[in-house]
């Protein structure tokens, strides 16, 4: 039989001579709708097997194979892979059965047009990068006996975003919000805002990366965006909520839960609420870490110093707080003061 359903997906089974017996999964949930599709994913294999046996030709590799090829490699240590699939998705009905050789420049093109139209330029270079991402593994990484999988990847142009400005919150504000929100997103919030941590470090914080008797904490490497353990140090008032939090959740694991379930969502409701109440408008829970930075840069935190505290990979990522405090460069500014005062005199 040529198609067949197992393990709830349509798999193909058919004979090459000089090749053997090929069994391999579509990938296709095994529904009628789907039938087709897998036919079709059979039809091309089939006969793709074929000409590389008969006619000495480059295997000819289809989008979905990539993906699967993707995927797998992916599995267990891409925190981001189940948005990769999301994407994959939406992907499908524009690229699916194109051989990777007939995903052209053009046609990528068209594709993240679409998706710019529907959402944003940040949006669909997110897909872009994507795209590229899995050619460029057909291209160098991907190989068929002594063929890769994609002779020439495209080169895909990424769509110029607008620079947005930083969204950071006065003081008077954030007491504001904190007030507004209910105690389990109030004390996350607040927390935030005295160590930076982002929205997953937060919700996966554990009681085991607490030490509270020397006022540390840490992010282990799994869990930290650039893939390197981050140590934070904490100020009295975060120091004083973990206590208080501790004390009220003898028995928790995470440090922030609600009716004894970890955080899982942020930018919830009662967020949305909170922020109508106290009057702020286009602030995301991000946002705090922004205000944490926005202000440790005021206050007169080196930018080297925010660096580490942040756990930013390179110098580049907290340059956009620098404008923060420019009365900080006063004196700087003052240097040419005498020589202009000396100018005048001659």
């Amino acid at each position: 039989m040529a198609i067949r359903k197992r393990d709830g997906c349509w798999h193909v089974d058919f004979s090459i001579k000089g090749i053997g017996r090929i069994r391999r999964s579509t990938g296709l949930v095994s529904t009628q709708v789907n039938k087709q599709a897998a036919q079709e994913w059979h039809d091309n294999l089939k006969r793709d097997l074929w000409r590389r046996v008969r006619l000495g030709e480059r295997p000819r590799k289809l989008w979905q194979q990539a993906v699967l090829q993707w995927c797998k490699e992916k599995q267990g240590h891409k925190k981001s892979l189940q948005d990769d699939i999301a994407m994959f998705k939406w992907l499908d009905s524009h690229l699916w059965n194109k051989p990777l050789e007939d995903i052209t420049r053009d046609l990528v093109d068209r594709t993240l047009d679409i998706k710019e139209k529907e959402s944003s330029a940040s949006r669909a270079n997110r897909y872009a990068a994507l795209i590229r991402s899995v050619l460029r593994k057909a291209e160098r990484e991907w190989t068929d006996g002594r063929f890769s999988w994609l002779e020439h990847a495209p080169a895909i142009r990424m769509r110029p975003e607008p620079k947005h400005r930083i969204r950071w919150l006065e003081r008077e504000k954030s007491d504001s919000l904190i007030r507004e929100l209910p105690l389990h997103l109030a004390d996350a919030a607040l927390f935030t805002l005295q160590t930076g941590l982002r929205q997953s470090n937060c919700a996966d914080l554990q009681w085991d990366q607490v030490d509270l008797k020397r006022s540390v904490m840490w992010v282990y490497g799994d869990q930290a965006k650039g893939k390197k353990s981050i140590g934070v140090p904490l100020n009295s008032m975060a120091m004083n909520l973990l206590f208080r939090r501790k004390r009220d959740n003898i028995q928790s694991v995470c440090v922030f839960e609600f009716k004894g379930k970890p955080l899982s969502r942020f930018n919830n409701h009662s967020w949305t609420k909170a922020l109508s109440r106290a009057g702020i408008t286009d602030f995301r829970w991000h946002d705090l870490r922004h205000t944490w930075a926005s202000w440790h840069v005021q206050s007169g935190t080196p930018l080297h110093i925010l660096q580490k505290l942040g756990g930013w990979e390179t110098p580049s990522m907290v340059q956009v707080y620098a404008h923060m405090a420019p009365e900080h460069m006063a004196l700087d500014a003052e240097r040419i003061v005498p020589e202009m005062k000396r100018l005048r005199a001659v």
